[in-house]
C-alpha cells in the first residue's frame, strides 16, 4: 500500500521497513525500531554479520540432525525439530529487510 493512501490520516510509517502504524505507537510490530525516531544506519549494518551467523547455525543444525537421523533410523523416516527451520526462517526475513533497507537508504 502507498503512503499516499495514509495521508491525511492518522497513521505514521516506520522510518525502516516503512510498515503503516496508528499514531501513539511506540516502536514498530515488524522490525522493532522505536517510531518517530531517526534510524540508526550503521546499528543496522552492524547488526547483519550476527544475523549471517544465525542462518548458519540453523543450517548446521538442520544438517546435523538429517545426518543424525541418517544414522539413526538409515533414512526410513526423519524426525526434525522445528527451532532450526525457525532461526533460518526469522535470520533470513530480518536480513532481507536489513539489506533492502539499506541498499534503498543510500
Amino acid at each position: 500500500m502507498s503512503d499516499t493512501a495514509y495521508r491525511g490520516s492518522d497513521t505514521i510509517f516506520c522510518e525502516v521497513c516503512r510498515l503503516p502504524h496508528r499514531r501513539g505507537v511506540a516502536s514498530c510490530e515488524d522490525c522493532g525500531h522505536r517510531l518517530g525516531t531517526a534510524p540508526d544506519w550503521q546499528a543496522l549494518r552492524d547488526e547483519l554479520p550476527p544475523l549471517r551467523a544465525k542462518m548458519l547455525t540453523g543450517v548446521a543444525a538442520l544438517g546435523a540432525m538429517i545426518a543424525a537421523n541418517v544414522l539413526v533410523f538409515g533414512g526410513a523416516g526423519y524426525v526434525l525439530a522445528v527451532a532450526p527451520i525457525g532461526w533460518i526462517a526469522s535470520a533470513a526475513y530480518r536480513h532481507h529487510l536489513l539489506t533492502t533497507r539499506l541498499a534503498n537508504a543510500g
